[in-house]
């Protein structure tokens, strides 16, 4: 039987040999999505952004095109072609965009996954993301505040760069060198670093759960052709047993899956 084992989990490292993990794939992808939206307030057709409101000189720009206040009235069309794409897309793609472009998750990724990770190595050794390491410990706290500073001075940056499509960058400076004058926009800038430090490092997912308004009509736009990313007992084996207050898991770790089925796809990681 254990040889058997072994050579099922064999074939399958073969098959899977060269195949890029979607959650490289995300990596990319939230790489892509971090550079478009930096490099995007730097980039003009004349004097004309791509994306602009600035309340400043009560002017929109979109798609590089100038619009002055007697034209706003196109904002509530944009705004709603903004939001059936968003929709569309959830019917289509389910959590797509909560998985792959979302601000919410890469700003968790970049804190949890980089930072306090692969950086730090505070939670190297949790396999289960959702755990916290042990807090007792003064080498995490210690570990914890470092990465709390860093996080800090990246959502300052953050926060910079959505100030961006409302104050253009070559503004933006040149309001800098007299604070004094814009303590509005300064204020504002310290206040959404203040929410994102407060959001990825205190609420973290919670804030999907309980404040996201998005999250929360996701699931009247899903119908039988959503593709959604769950799990798969056929293809994994069977994990759990009961329902409800009664559920409880039958399997601790990879070997007790593949002693129900050497097919079984499972490995226990608990992520």
């Amino acid at each position: 039987m254990a040889k058997r084992i072994f050579m099922a989990t064999a074939a399958k490292k073969d098959y899977l040999k060269g195949l890029v993990p979607y959650r490289i794939k995300r990596y990319w992808a939230y790489i892509a999505a971090t550079v478009v939206a930096l490099v995007l307030p730097w980039i003009k057709v004349g004097d004309n952004h791509f994306f602009l409101l600035n309340f400043d000189h009560k002017q929109l720009h979109f798609m590089f095109v100038r619009f002055d206040m007697q034209e706003l009235y196109i904002m509530p069309f944009l705004l709603m072609l903004l939001f059936l794409g968003i929709f569309a897309l959830t019917a289509f793609a389910g959590r797509a965009w909560c998985g792959w472009a979302c601000p919410q998750t890469i700003f968790r990724v970049l804190y949890r996954d980089f930072l306090e990770t692969k950086l730090l190595g505070i939670r190297k050794n949790i396999k289960n993301k959702q755990k916290e390491p042990d807090w007792s410990k003064t080498e995490n706290k210690v570990k914890e505040g470092i990465a709390i500073l860093i996080w800090s001075a990246l959502a300052l940056v953050a926060a910079a760069d959505f100030m961006w499509y409302f104050v253009p960058p070559e503004d933006f400076f040149k309001y800098l060198q007299n604070p004094a004058e814009h303590t509005v926009m300064i204020g504002f800038v310290l206040g959404v670093a203040a929410f994102l430090v407060a959001d990825v490092v205190f609420i973290k997912e919670s804030f999907c759960v309980y404040i996201c308004p998005y999250s929360r009509v996701q699931s009247v736009l899903f119908d039988e052709d959503t593709l959604m990313a769950v799990y798969d007992p056929i293809r994994g084996g069977k994990i759990y047993e009961g329902h409800g207050e009664e559920k409880h898991k039958i399997v601790n770790k990879q070997k007790d899956v593949l002693a129900q089925n050497p097919d079984n796809e499972c490995t226990a990681c608990e992520s």
